[in-house]
């Protein structure tokens, strides 16, 4: 969607994708710490339960997403493919560790979810991955089209 189009020197996708990351670094920022507040430090359920510890882990990824891009290179510049795919990477580790964190927060006692929860996260997981696999189709058709070449869908962003 928009590839091309700019608005202030910036492609607007691109724009979005700063604006809605940053609102999900703030937010999961706020939520992480109203977390241990109202817990009172570190979860008892731990080390029962890896909740904790693999949301830290993913809170720690999403931290290192923006950091990671104050030292992105210019889009035509050699090391940008590598730049790419550790962004990429680095992105779909926190999103699928947060999902499975997620699925962890279902069997913890302390907040007693009811059991149709689980339905809620699976009808999650199967609309992120249908959408996923729809976005990285038209990626890889609109790089086709535009002969950028097929070695990798991931080079265009």
């Amino acid at each position: 969607m928009w590839p091309e189009t700019t608005h202030c020197k910036v492609k607007v996708w691109f724009a979005w994708h700063r604006f809605l990351n940053m609102v999900t670094v703030v937010l999961t920022s706020a939520a992480f710490i109203l977390i241990f507040i109202h817990v009172g430090g570190w979860s008892s359920e731990w080390p029962a339960n890896p909740h904790p510890l693999l949301g830290t882990i993913t809170t720690a990824l999403m931290w290192l997403q923006p950091i990671i891009a104050l030292f992105r290179c210019d889009p035509g510049a050699s090391k940008r493919p590598i730049f790419n795919w550790v962004h990429f990477l680095i992105g779909m580790t926190a999103v699928i560790l947060g999902i499975i964190t997620l699925f962890y927060a279902v069997t913890l006692q302390s907040i007693n979810l009811p059991q149709y929860f689980w339905w809620i996260l699976i009808a999650h997981v199967a609309f992120f991955v249908v959408m996923f696999l729809v976005m990285e189709f038209f990626t890889c058709l609109s790089n086709r089209k535009s002969e950028i070449g097929r070695a990798s869908c991931r080079e265009r962003v």
